[in-house]
């Protein structure tokens, strides 16, 4: 549930704070599936029978039910073939494990209600026979496919001994180890694991206007809402210059070579609601930007990564109106800006994508800066537009059966998974009782459709032999039964033994893909590639695969207020406005309002005291000497976010400020109202 933090609108349906309860218990539960063929139906035929009812958890048999099918005498229309099922009895399923049981009967998938029968509810069996007794009647199209079937659900009111049952078949099934075991093989790196992985690249983006000094400064962003992106103000025919600024906190998780492909398309007129008015005006194509010089990419202390590039930008070579005349008041011009970042550990560049809005001004226009008017207007001025992207990095499908355990997720974090203690999930067991219980239905369906073909077939009679000719022949038989090969030539017997070695019974390649070499990772480290292995050899870079999601700014502000975070040399701290919009921290300058970072508390916890604290004593950081806001030698108000690759150090004015944005920071993940700063520190 906690992979829908970044999306809102999937996010309001879930529970974050107990997912494994809900609010509303379900008063019954579903406990077996029987499925029957329907083939008798379309051969206006009686058909009995006797099958297994299998539990959707543990795909085993729970019990035996007996039905019937019936041809139905009832009017139905022309295209609609009727017919009544009989339910008997069902024996196996004992009382103590759960009471009023009964069935739903359906052909799925089941659309609606209409299409589904129910059985009365059955109490008070104990250990006999639970007997339906009872009669449905059913249709099905007339010229469908007759390879339907019909399902009929079986529910109960369960107790605690069914539930135990199942929790004992999943350990008996899947006998993983407990987590505080010893690790019985080597450590092997996490880089020789295929798993999916999300970073957050935080985008900035300036656009640059030649003065009459010669320089390139920007051009002032006006933004009306805390959600609006922004709009450049431009000013018509100046030479002008485009500067994209990414930055990621992921480290060397997500390292980069190089950016490439800046260009500009898709310009569009759109009004102030976002809408364009007009529909029918062609599509502009992208227009590449020569950059001024080669994209440098920098590593800091505080384990982010930054680059930037500049590009030229001639508005005229797109040959649009909208960038060439002065923009009327209430619309604005939409375009496209996009480029690409290669990495060495994907096979494709990730292709960013983002929308700029803008307004073409007089060449002459100057914005008013009266005191007096900024008081009845309520936007705000700033030098860029951000926008944040969330990567998702994916490995390619397993080619190799031998390289199935680098797709295990086994030691992966997932948030809140210290709250089930001991308990684990099911394994690749899992996987071999899902595909054997599929093989064992498609037998039994098979089964059940050839059965009334097989009763039709009579053997012949045997021919009765008199005494005397039996008497006779005992002999011959007797000699051809203590050698079968000695009717058969040398000839013929070298090539029956020829084919009985080649002959080899065809095993379910399931068993030998999923075997434990290539499902558990190797106990003596991970392999290398060449046949003298080397300590210093780099193990072989797979070929990821990432896709890039344009996130947008969550409108609920949980918290905002300032904080001291550590500069990028990690040597001050720094004075910064914070606000805290599900699922990031956005971190905005001071005193210009400009967003600089975010923080991603995707899979993170929050540490009320934090070790690493203690390594800051003596630094410009700790006593903020060299810090915009810092003050006081003691180390008070520090909390430490832990990220998946990163980890962010923020010191509040007290403790008081401290522990509320402690509680505000769990809050916004488990969405919980409750609890204490010191258990939201130690999660």
């Amino acid at each position: 549930m906690h992979q829908y933090i970044d999306r809102p609108e999937y996010l309001q349906h879930f529970r974050l704070d107990n997912p494994f309860v809900e609010a509303c218990m379900p008063q019954y539960t579903h406990i077996g599936d029987v499925d029957v063929p329907l083939s008798a139906v379309f051969e206006s035929r009686v058909q009995d029978f006797t099958l297994d009812v299998l539990s959707p958890y543990t795909s085993h048999a729970i019990g035996i039910i007996k039905l019937s099918l019936e041809p139905s005498s009832a009017k139905a229309p022309s295209s609609t073939l009727k017919f009544n099922v009989v339910m008997h009895d069902m024996i196996g399923f004992a009382e103590r494990e759960g009471t009023e049981v009964h069935g739903q009967l359906f052909i799925p998938p089941a659309s609606n209600e209409s299409g589904v029968t129910t059985t009365q509810m059955i109490k008070d069996f104990d250990e006999g026979p639970i007997r339906f007794e009872s009669v449905h009647s059913m249709s099905v199209p007339m010229f469908g496919p007759t390879d339907v079937s019909l399902r009929v659900a079986i529910f109960a009111k369960v107790s605690s001994m069914h539930l135990d049952k199942l929790l004992s078949w999943d350990d008996m099934r899947d006998n993983v180890p407990q987590p505080k075991q010893k690790r019985k093989g080597a450590r092997i790196s996490e880089s020789q694991f295929f798993s999916e992985e999300k970073h957050d690249v935080f985008a900035k983006i300036q656009i640059l206007e030649l003065a009459e000094s010669g320089d390139y400064p920007p051009v002032e962003v006006i933004q009306t809402s805390d959600l609006d992106s922004g709009t450049f103000q431009l000013h018509q025919g100046l030479q002008r210059r485009i500067v994209v600024n990414l930055t990621h906190n992921s480290g060397d998780a997500l390292p980069w070579q190089d950016v490439t492909g800046l260009r500009v398309g898709h310009i569009r007129l759109i009004d102030h609601i976002g809408k364009s008015p007009d529909l029918s005006s062609s599509s502009t194509p992208p227009l590449p930007l020569k950059l001024l010089s080669k994209p440098i990419v920098k590593s800091n202390a505080n384990g982010t990564t930054n680059v930037t590039i500049v590009g030229q930008w001639d508005s005229s070579a797109h040959e649009s109106l909208l960038l060439d005349r002065v923009t009327a008041d209430k619309y604005r011009v939409q375009m496209t800006l996009a480029w690409d970042v290669r990495s060495e550990k994907l096979a494709r560049p990730m292709t960013f994508t983002m929308d700029v809005c803008s307004q073409i001004m007089s060449r002459n226009y100057v914005r008013s800066t009266s005191m007096f008017a900024s008081l009845f207007q309520s936007v705000r001025i700033v030098k860029s537009m951000s926008g944040i992207f969330s990567v998702t990095v994916r490995p390619t499908p397993v080619k190799k059966a031998g390289d199935l355990w680098r797709t295990n997720t086994q030691n992966d974090y997932v948030k809140g998974e210290e709250s089930l203690t001991n308990w684990t999930p099911r394994g690749v067991s899992l996987i071999r009782d899902f595909i054997a219980a599929k093989r064992r239905k498609q037998r039994l369906a098979e089964l059940d459709a050839a059965q009334p073909l097989l009763n039709r077939i009579t053997l012949p009679p045997t021919k009765s032999t008199n005494g005397s000719a039996s008497s006779t022949n005992s002999d011959s038989e007797t000699n051809d039964e203590s050698d079968p090969t000695s009717q058969y030539t040398p000839a013929q017997k070298s090539l029956l033994e020829k084919y009985i070695r080649l002959f080899q019974l065809c095993r379910n390649p399931t068993n030998s893909i999923l075997s434990h070499t290539n499902v558990e990772p190797p106990i003596s480290g991970a392999p290398t590639s060449s046949s003298t292995p080397s300590i210093l050899e780099t193990p072989p870079t797979p070929h990821l695969l990432a896709s890039v999601t344009k996130i947008t700014k969550n409108p609920t502000l949980l918290r905002g207020g300032y904080l001291l975070v550590p500069s990028a040399d990690s040597t001050k701290w720094v004075r910064r406005f914070v606000e805290l919009r599900r699922p990031y921290l956005h971190v905005h300058s001071v005193p210009d309002g400009e967003e600089v970072n975010v923080v991603g508390l995707r899979n993170c916890r929050v540490d009320h005291q934090p070790e690493i604290k203690l390594l800051l004593k003596g630094g410009g950081a700790a006593n903020g000497r060299n810090g915009n806001g810092g003050g006081g030698g003691a180390l008070d108000g520090v909390f430490a976010v832990y990220g998946s690759s990163n980890t962010w150090l923020f010191r509040a004015r007290n403790e008081r400020e401290k522990v509320e944005w402690i509680f505000k920071i769990d809050m916004a993940y488990f969405g919980r109202g409750g609890g204490s700063a010191d258990a939201s520190g130690e999660e």
